[in-house]
């Protein structure tokens, strides 16, 4: 499968290439007075902002028609124009026009801990769990239905009880919701480290969440059936905190985890093992305990599928997935450098900008969010691809135009298609590579610029063109215009 990029230096703009948009727009959001207090809503220090990956550099921007935000659980779907589905925060579903498809899911005895109320107005604050929701698409025939997968918090033990979802179907438009809080599990289960990754057959969908205190991976399997438990796995050993992130690598191949331990040691967990899309069975468990942990159990993978990074709020560190020891291959990249927020006008009060929850964008650049309740700064890392501190961890680096809270939007991989060749690949979806990249121009040299590949479903061969008559078959190529 070759790719082609044909790049003229007059086409260097400021859009990126654009299909499979589900998690173009990254919403965030942390001032729930803003819907019910005006003076909150006109000043934009406060409210919704919106992080759009179209461009290149990504736009960030106020968005004044959203006044529903999120405390910490925050996940959302687009269409193939990016244009906003539905978007949920744990407590309730909205589309794209900020209108309720279902204004109250999961509710329980501690739903309503998570409300403000001013008037005759019922604010949802939308729980305050990492990894607490995930928005997954099927499409059947001429149907498109949605399963919103969340999570059911039991306020008085800080633990999840039980894993639901709601199904939505969309005709001409219309949401109907057909299931509602449908039961997955009950069990004991930690805050974050829900998750999900294609099936090989480049449809249906492998569903993850932990539990607590056991080490069991729970498997689920979204098909047109639906959602349908598939048992359970060990993946690690006692896991006590209900924190934490899981993720797969872009390609599917290997999926991790990081959680604390046990309560009060002041350590975390990484457990790493290799992934078969085909059986969504896990193998080569390997883990190891990191000392030191503050708060954050944030994890990624790098683009290219090679590197993993972890967090524990100050220290960044980095594991090399082909070394023959990735365990012994981890360095620390970055150390919390100390950085704090004050919002105006208080410069009494101060807001670290710590090395929190981190997630992989659109651009191939991973986001890291704050380990604080309430911040407006985020740091990246730039080029996720490279070894050691080439990375370019860059702190406190990416300013919101609002408040947010804790976390980052949970997405799987919509870009992955299925496994050529495996003995799942059975429906005849073909892989179509898409061409996509990102550049930086070169610090020191203007007419230096650095390409790094965005492409996706499977590109195993490369073409540049840069229209000078140069051409290059490297993955990453640097080009002197």
């Amino acid at each position: 499968m070759r790719i082609l990029f044909f790049i003229p230096i007059f086409l260097l703009s400021s859009l990126c290439c654009l299909a499979q948009q589900e998690d173009n727009i990254w919403m965030f959001g942390s001032a729930i007075y803003d819907e019910v207090l005006e003076f909150v809503h006109l000043d934009t220090t406060w409210g919704a902002t919106n992080i759009d990956f179209n461009y290149c550099p990504p736009k960030i921007y106020y968005d004044h028609d959203r006044l529903i935000d999120f405390r910490a659980t925050n996940s959302s779907i687009a269409d193939d124009q990016s244009n906003i589905i539905m978007y949920t925060n744990g407590q309730a579903i909205w589309d794209g026009d900020n209108e309720y498809i279902e204004d109250t899911i999961g509710y329980g005895d501690y739903w309503e801990n998570w409300l403000t109320k001013q008037d005759d107005i019922v604010v949802r604050e939308g729980y305050p769990l990492i990894q607490g929701a995930l928005i997954l698409n099927m499409e059947e025939k001429d149907e498109e239905l949605y399963y919103v997968i969340y999570s059911y918090f039991n306020l008085d033990n800080l633990v999840v009880t039980n894993l639901n979802y709601t199904k939505v179907s969309i005709n001409n438009n219309d949401a109907i919701v057909e299931e509602k809080d449908v039961k997955i599990i009950i069990d004991s289960l930690p805050s974050g480290c829900l998750n999900a990754v294609q099936h090989a057959n480049g449809k249906d969908w492998w569903i993850f969440k932990m539990s607590l205190n056991t080490g069991k991976l729970y498997r689920f399997l979204l098909d047109s059936n639906g959602i349908k438990y598939k048992g359970y796995q060990y993946f690690g050993d006692y896991y006590e905190s209900t924190t934490g992130q899981l993720y797969f690598t872009p390609d599917g191949s290997i999926v991790a985890i990081n959680m604390i331990s046990k309560y009060f040691d002041l350590d975390s967990k990484v457990a790493i093992a290799d992934f078969d899309r085909c059986t969504g069975k896990i193998s080569n468990v390997i883990e190891e305990r990191i000392d030191g942990n503050r708060f954050a159990q944030g994890l990624s993978f790098s683009p290219n599928s090679k590197l993993l990074y972890v967090t524990d709020a100050l220290f960044l560190y980095q594991y090399d997935l082909e070394s023959d020891d990735i365990i012994g291959s981890r360095v620390m990249i970055e150390e919390y450098d100390g950085f704090e927020y004050f919002y105006p006008p208080d410069t009494t009060f101060p807001w670290p900008v710590e090395l929190g929850w981190m997630g992989l964008a659109p651009d191939g650049k991973i986001y890291i969010s704050t380990t604080a309740g309430s911040n407006r700064v985020m740091g990246k890392i730039n080029n996720p691809n490279i070894k050691g501190i080439g990375c370019d961890m860059d702190q406190h680096s990416v300013f919101l135009n609002t408040s947010y809270a804790r976390g980052m939007p949970n997405f799987p991989n919509f870009r992955l298609g299925p496994l050529d060749g495996s003995s799942c690949d059975t429906l005849g979806i073909d892989n179509h590579p898409i061409a996509k990249y990102r550049y930086v121009q070169d610090s020191l040299e203007n007419l230096k610029i650095h390409f790094f590949d965005l492409s996706y479903y499977d590109p195993r061969d490369y073409d540049w063109d840069f229209g000078d008559s140069y051409t290059s078959d490297m993955l990453e190529p640097t080009h002197v215009y």
